[in-house]
């Protein structure tokens, strides 16, 4: 079975199965949007990077890094392809078409790196 590492303000906070994480995402979802807001009061920017596409159907509502924070805080976002793994223009319109209208309206721009 798969296993995660789930890092919590920095600390490890569990080394647990990805059903583990899975069953716990609501309590992970809380100390995102603390720490999102804590971070906030602190900085005049903040930079939240995401990991994987922002469009994985299946898992997309289980996500902390990408749609997340997106979401809940109408973050401003920039979408980044990597040239390399070939097929970055359509991998960029197919993820422009499946993403979510929320963050679609706030993408303010594409990097092809």
């Amino acid at each position: 079975m798969a296993a995660v590492q789930v890092i919590v303000n920095g600390l490890v906070y569990q080394n647990q199965s990805v059903a583990t994480y899975y069953d716990e995402i609501e309590t992970l979802q809380q100390e995102v949007q603390r720490a999102f807001t804590r971070l906030q009061q602190d900085y005049e920017l903040v930079i939240a990077e995401g990991a994987g596409s922002p469009v994985e159907l299946n898992l997309i509502d289980k996500d902390l890094s990408n749609t997340f924070i997106a979401k809940t805080f109408g973050t401003k976002n920039i979408l980044v392809a990597d040239i390399e793994r070939g097929g970055v223009f359509a991998s960029i319109y197919g993820t422009l078409e499946l993403m979510d209208p929320v963050m679609r309206r706030n993408l303010i721009g594409v990097v092809i790196n």
